[in-house]
């Protein structure tokens, strides 16, 4: 046995990795459901990607798709849903 220290990843460590993702997702489908207020908590929690989030946005607020994914790169602003 080595005094070297492991290379995979501790429980602990995969647990925090894993908490702070869901903090992150909780955040970004807050800011969502802050600007675009017509989505039940079921809408948000079913996106899948921020295309996705495009085309519900157009079709909810009956905008084009362009402008709606416009929108939506600038509200999540490279943050992943």
């Amino acid at each position: 046995m080595t005094d070297q220290p492991s290379t995979a990843p501790n429980r602990m460590q995969a647990r925090t990795d894993g908490q702070k993702r869901a903090l992150q997702k909780r955040e970004v489908l807050a800011a969502i459901g802050g600007k675009w207020g017509k989505f039940s908590e079921q809408e948000l929690s079913d996106l899948k990607n921020e295309d996705d989030l495009a085309v519900q946005v157009a079709a909810k607020y009956g905008i084009e798709k362009a402008i709606a994914q416009r929108d939506v790169a600038d509200l999540l602003n490279g943050r992943a849903l």
